[in-house]
């Protein structure tokens, strides 16, 4: 996908955020002037990183809240990405549960097939409109981005701990 065409017309603007140079509230202003500017769509990738750019802060899960009720109440689109903590074991939940506000949650995933890292991506909620329920494969490479067939002969993705399980056709 060419996205020089969009981040040259300023259609697309890609920000890399290290959430120890910059505080919550300066980045919800950051926000905030975005959408002031015509932004119609948001995406923190990573909601784990956001999260944890708050540190000791007793009040993160009301931070989010008001950011993400500013973000629907200026009708912005919002896209959650939430990673695993580690590669193996049971799935982290991110430690502020925040889906009941965003429009849309997005869960990429790693696991282990034929001895290869892999990649597995699921969307859980989109607020509006149907949306996929499978959970596919899906990488990252020079030719864009490649998502998969459904991974049906796996049980236990979101586990952390999937069993190849053959599909009889």
């Amino acid at each position: 996908m060419d996205l020089q065409t969009h981040l040259a017309s300023g259609d697309l603007a890609l920000r890399t955020i290290d959430p120890l140079e910059l505080t919550p509230g300066k980045f919800a202003d950051m926000v905030r002037t975005a959408v002031d500017n015509g932004t119609t769509m948001i995406v923190i990738d990573s909601l784990t990183g956001y999260i944890a750019s708050m540190g000791a802060a007793t009040d993160i899960a009301l931070q989010i809240r008001n950011l993400l009720s500013f973000l629907a109440q200026r009708n912005v689109t919002t896209l959650l990405v939430s990673v695993q903590h580690g590669l193996l074991g049971s799935a982290d939940e991110p430690s502020v549960a925040m889906s009941y506000l965003a429009d849309t949650v997005v869960l990429l995933r790693y696991y282990e097939h034929l001895g290869e890292v892999r990649r597995a991506l699921s969307v859980f909620k989109k607020r509006r409109g149907a949306h996929e329920r499978t959970i596919r494969d899906i990488e990252f490479s020079s030719k864009g981005i490649e998502i998969g067939p459904p991974l049906r002969q796996f049980r236990g993705i979101l586990t952390g701990v999937p069993e190849f399980q053959p599909v009889s056709e």
